[in-house]
């Protein structure tokens, strides 16, 4: 039986392996919904972009094989105004993505082979491996002396074992527990860990947490209205539920008109503590749509940790104290529960949200190896980000290579150790990580005028609430109810997930990446700018910079194709340019040069290098606005 076993798991491994060779392997695709409807355009577009093997699918859609997968060239196609939505290509890295569209096995031995084929060799590989492993569990009982049911509850038991030592491992180090639990316990250690950090509140502290934490997303929700026009290029590549809410509110504009009108007197309803579990249910929905709407077409880092944390609070009793329900209540004769963590879950989940997300983001930096950190990276975004600084010191340190490297150290190692706060039961090591993720906060916002405000919101969890009203302990009371601890696992897992697998899903979940490219050298950091290009006039009497006139790198691509005779593309630079070439007749021919804001590390300011590409001259009869194509 055992050599049945081993024989089917090795077919099913032969197999396998020969499956990319009789068949080959297939290549990633992408699908591109053009806006233009000219097959010379559309040409002109797919040798840009190096785009082969085009298939033509249901409407104006077409699906190709990329030659050149570089970020650039897929940002180009992405942002290009010929292109209504893209799919295959993770917009927020400018990848290929692993989920895209694929083409037919190929470059295998049986090529072209159907499809039938393949799959059938790949459930035979299933098959084979599942029976292999049947046959071997056979030959183990056969080898014991067991039963199958007496094997089984040996695994059982041993599953029980090792899951108490796990927990038990677990909660000595944290000097809850002292004995190894068998599985009866198991589950109620774990649930202990899980929630160990959790403070034991009372229900006014819940409650005055609730005042304070509600009103702070009011403002911030109420303060940040969102457009009801929404884009028509960002609609079509919203995908998954988030598309069909987003093409349903672009189709329904008023609906997003009228979200601050609903959200104002649900909000108000939340933080007065009027039917608390209704009011903020409807509040969470209404704010989702919000987020829907603010993150389309932009990164949603700064909104996701403030969306999750909103979905996660559902199950918090903060309606017991400083509310309209609890006065209801007393009234009613009803007594509320003493303290327990079961209102401190409040005021603990956004400390466990802030924690997972700067997790997440310190593995994002050192996913590939320390270079972020030893290269000083953290000066190069202060320099992408300097225009926008409230304060100009970020480039006085990034001139000072041994202090970037210690800053960007302490960055990351904030990120890192903040979640540790969450499983502590000391408020004072709480307050002092909160305080380290402030100055984080603060950081951006001094050095590259990034504010995010759903992030400082969160912060608000790092304060020691519970000392605010204590009550009497509950002894009876559960340490976290079963919904509590089920959304405590699902926000660890699903970062897990998204993290490893670079998953953005607006507006809820994110790999929270910002900040984490990493530049090798100040050359590299320059070699990575972008072009800025101005159209030169050149005259009789020499060249000069024709005023307000200027383009950037994608449009310097559609001027050489317009110099080469593309009349669509002249169109368009027409419209771009043709008004400051009028203004000057005596320009008889234009160029355009490409210059790049470099930043001189010897003097710690920004100057331009000039001049560094060149396209043209053209002749430029074809740019006057009264001039028409032939």
């Amino acid at each position: 039986m055992a050599l049945r076993g081993a024989a089917c798991i090795a077919a099913a491994l032969v197999v396998a392996a020969s499956i990319p060779v009789l068949f080959g392997r297939p290549i990633r695709q992408i699908h591109i919904a053009w806006k233009v409807a000219d097959t010379g355009r559309r040409v002109a577009l797919e040798q840009r972009f190096r785009l082969s093997e085009a298939q033509a699918l249901a409407g104006n859609r077409w699906s190709y094989v990329p030659l050149d997968t570089g970020p650039a060239t897929l940002r180009a196609i992405v942002t290009d105004p010929a292109v209504a939505s893209t799919d295959g290509i993770h917009l927020d890295r400018y990848v290929l993505s692993d989920t895209g569209p694929l083409t037919e096995r190929r470059g295998g031995l049986m090529s072209p082979a159907p499809r039938q084929a393949s799959q059938l060799a790949k459930a035979f590989v299933y098959l084979a491996g599942t029976v292999g492993t049947a046959f071997l569990l056979v030959a183990a009982f056969a080898a014991t002396g067991a039963t199958p049911g007496a094997l089984i509850l040996a695994g059982w038991r041993s599953f029980e074992w090792w899951w108490g030592a796990l927990a038990a491992a677990s909660a000595r180090m944290m000097g809850v527990w002292r004995r190894r639990p068998t599985l009866s316990t198991a589950w109620t250690r774990t649930i202990d860990v899980l929630g160990f950090g959790v403070p034991v509140a009372s229900a006014q502290a819940a409650g005055l947490f609730r005042v304070v934490f509600g009103t702070a997303v009011l403002l911030y929700v109420l303060s940040t209205p969102v457009s009801p026009l929404l884009s028509p290029y960002d609609v079509p590549r919203a995908r998954g539920l988030y598309g069909v809410l987003i093409r349903f509110l672009a189709q329904h504009p008023g609906l997003i008109d009228a979200l601050p009108t609903a959200i104002l007197p649900i909000g108000l309803l939340f933080v007065a503590g009027v039917a608390t579990s209704v009011s903020y249910g409807a509040l969470v929905l209404l704010v989702l749509v919000w987020a829907s709407v603010a993150t389309l077409g932009t990164s949603h880092h700064a909104l996701a940790s403030l969306s999750i944390c909103l979905v996660a609070l559902v199950p918090a009793r903060w309606g017991d104290g400083f509310s309209v329900d609890a006065r209801i209540r007393r009234r009613a004769g009803e007594e509320s529960a003493g303290s327990s963590r079961t209102y401190g879950f409040a005021m603990w989940i956004p400390t466990l949200v802030f924690g997972v997300a700067f997790v997440a983001a310190a593995w994002s930096k050192l996913r590939e190896g320390p270079d972020w950190i030893l290269n000083g990276t953290v000066k190069y975004h202060w320099l992408t980000d300097s225009s926008g600084a409230l304060v100009p010191w970020g480039l006085e340190l990034a001139a000072h290579p041994v202090l970037a490297v210690i800053l960007s150290g302490v960055a990351v190692g904030i990120e890192a150790l903040v979640l540790t706060s969450v499983f502590s039961r000391s408020w004072r090591y709480r307050v002092v990580c909160g305080l380290a993720s402030i100055a984080l906060l603060a950081g951006f916002a001094l050095f590259q005028g990034v504010i995010w405000p759903g992030w400082w919101i969160l912060t608000l969890g790092f304060l020691p609430w519970h000392l605010a009203r204590r009550g009497s302990a509950s002894a009876t009371s559960r340490p976290l109810s079963a919904a509590q601890i089920a959304v405590v696992l699902v926000i660890l897992l699903q970062q897990v997930y998204a993290t490893w697998a670079r998953v953005e899903a607006r507006p809820l979940i994110s790999a929270y990446d910002m900040y984490s490219t990493t530049y090798a050298s100040p050359e590299a950091y320059e070699a990575a700018s972008n072009l800025v290009f101005r159209v030169v006039g050149v005259t009789p009497s020499g060249s000069f910079d024709l005023p307000d006139c200027t383009i950037d790198d994608t449009a310097a691509q559609s001027f050489v194709r317009a110099v080469q005779g593309d009349a669509n593309e002249r169109v368009r630079i027409k419209g771009l340019i043709g008004e400051c070439v009028d203004r000057r007749p005596d320009v008889v021919e234009v160029s355009i040069e490409g210059d790049k804001r470099v930043f001189n590390w010897q003097t710690r300011r920004f100057e331009w290098k000039r001049a560094l590409d060149r396209i043209g001259p053209a002749d430029a009869s074809w740019l006057r606005r009264a001039s028409v194509d032939r």
